[in-house]
């Protein structure tokens, strides 16, 4: 697969192969009930498939990184960040707030 993705030169192409035969979507298919999280996920591999539509593999890089770069500059160290809880996993946070939660989703059902 890796010889097949490094062939290709369209960034659609590229996650579509990542979606297929890399096996994201039947991953996503496969769990018995889709978390919120996940129905994010199959979500985000859409969007990113349409919005990779025309442009090459370095070319769609460029854009992401330079949306990045966007979100970082307008970032304020002193701010509040809202975030999903899979969004902050791995982030240290001297306080963190959960406004809401609905059963079977803290700890989820599948865990």
């Amino acid at each position: 697969m890796l010889d097949a993705a490094s062939a290709i030169e369209l960034a659609s192409d590229l996650i579509a192969l990542l979606r297929d035969e890399g096996g994201l979507d039947r991953h996503y298919a496969e769990a018995e009930r889709l978390s919120p999280m996940q129905q994010d996920a199959t979500d985000s591999l859409e969007k990113a498939q349409d919005d990779a539509e025309g442009y090459s593999v370095s070319d769609y890089a460029e854009m992401l990184d330079y949306r990045s770069h966007i979100i970082e500059q307008h970032f304020d160290d002193g701010g509040v960040e809202l975030a999903t809880i899979h969004g902050a996993k791995g982030r240290q946070w001297p306080l963190v707030i959960v406004a809401s939660f609905d059963e079977d989703e803290l700890p989820h059902a599948v865990s």
